[in-house]
């Protein structure tokens, strides 16, 4: 599926959380600050939703994030997690 702006993208994103009744958002693995601060960013705007919306990582965020309270604002993950609709950020490798 091909967008053909930002604001198609933004649309359809806004448009999925509004039908998801959860919404996790997820980064690589061991994020750096780009890739975990886009989630913390994403997670502020996405508040307004009225719906659970977590940041799931791997690994308890690194303390360089309690400025921003990283591991206050996220969640580890395990098995029992569910989620709705899942938002991928900061991961164009394959690796991560």
């Amino acid at each position: 599926m091909r967008l053909n702006s930002r604001d198609e993208l933004k649309s359809r994103i806004l448009s999925a959380v509004e039908k998801a009744e959860s919404v996790a958002i997820l980064t690589h693995i061991d994020p750096d600050g780009d890739g975990f601060c886009a989630a913390l960013a994403l997670q502020a705007l996405l508040s307004n939703s009225g719906k659970p919306v977590e940041i799931v990582l791997e690994e308890q965020a690194s303390d360089i994030y309690d400025f921003v309270e990283g591991a206050g604002r996220s969640l580890i993950y395990h098995s029992q997690l569910s989620f709705e609709l899942l938002l991928i950020l900061d991961c164009h490798e394959t690796d991560r």
